[in-house]
């Protein structure tokens, strides 16, 4: 940890996804010296999403596999990856956003990376619309290790 560390508010980063990961890298090639939080609701690293609808459900990968870099690439690397934490408020005005655990961080610069939630279809197109339950709790959604799992 340099002396920067110690002084300048991190840049937080929240979504510990493709796109999260990859900016935190970028800043660090980018030459910025300051730390950095990646925080991530999942309790993995961040990995690679779409093998899970091809390769996970075959059983043909594996989590290792799927995880876009190993936790000592970002720990070389002084980012803080807080996985299984969810943000619970944005305070812009202070620079200052809170954790689900209560946690309140600084931060010098925010990126939102948090990804797409997949749009569930309309009743009338899966059958659900003369108010059959069974229809609508066929219907899955394929975003995240814990669905596929």
């Amino acid at each position: 940890m340099t002396r920067a560390n110690l002084i300048k508010p991190p840049v937080v980063i929240i979504g510990a996804g493709y796109a999260g990961a990859h900016c935190a890298t970028a800043l660090r090639r980018a030459g910025y010296d300051g730390p950095i939080r990646l925080i991530g609701a999942e309790e993995f690293l961040p990995y690679d999403r779409p093998p899970l609808s091809k390769a996970w459900l075959k059983d043909e990968t594996t989590i290792a596999r799927l995880t876009l870099r190993p936790a000592d690439f970002y720990a070389d690397r002084d980012i803080a990856v807080m996985c299984g934490r969810r943000v619970t408020a944005i305070m812009a005005d202070e620079h200052r956003i809170r954790l689900d655990d209560g946690t309140m961080l600084d931060y010098h610069a925010l990126v939102l990376a948090p990804g797409a939630a997949p749009r569930m279809l309309p009743d009338t197109m899966v059958g659900a619309e003369d108010g059959d339950e069974a229809a609508r709790a066929r219907m899955l959604s394929l975003r995240e290790l814990a669905d596929a799992r």
